[in-house]
C-alpha cells in the first residue's frame, strides 16, 4: 500500500474533507505505542487546533460503552496520525 509524507495542511484537508462521519484512525501515542480508534470529529473543532496541533474527537467506542458523552472525548497530535480510513479510502502516511 503507497505511504504518503504529508504536511500537516494535507492532513488537515483530508480530517475537515471526513466532516462529522465516523473514520477510523492509527496514531502514535506519546509513549511510542500505536492506538487505532473509531472516532468522530465536531467539525468545529478541526477548525479550532490548539498550539500543539491537537485534534479532538469522540471515541465511538467509549461512547457505546458508557452511552455518555462527556466520557469518550479524546484528542490525538495530527502529526502523529499513521493511517485514516474513511469514505471507502484509506490513507497511509510517513511519520
Amino acid at each position: 500500500m503507497k505511504q504518503l509524507k504529508m504536511s500537516f495542511l494535507n492532513k488537515l484537508t483530508i480530517l475537515e474533507s471526513i466532516g462529522s462521519q465516523v473514520f477510523s484512525v492509527v496514531f502514535t501515542k506519546k509513549d511510542g505505542t500505536e492506538r487505532t480508534m473509531l472516532a468522530k470529529i465536531i467539525p468545529s473543532d478541526v477548525h479550532n487546533i490548539h498550539n500543539d496541533n491537537l485534534i479532538r474527537v469522540m471515541d465511538i467506542n467509549l461512547k457505546r460503552k458508557y452511552k455518555d458523552i462527556n466520557k469518550s472525548w479524546r484528542q490525538f497530535d495530527i502529526n502523529d496520525i499513521c493511517k485514516l480510513k474513511c469514505h471507502g479510502r484509506v490513507y497511509n502516511f510517513l511519520n
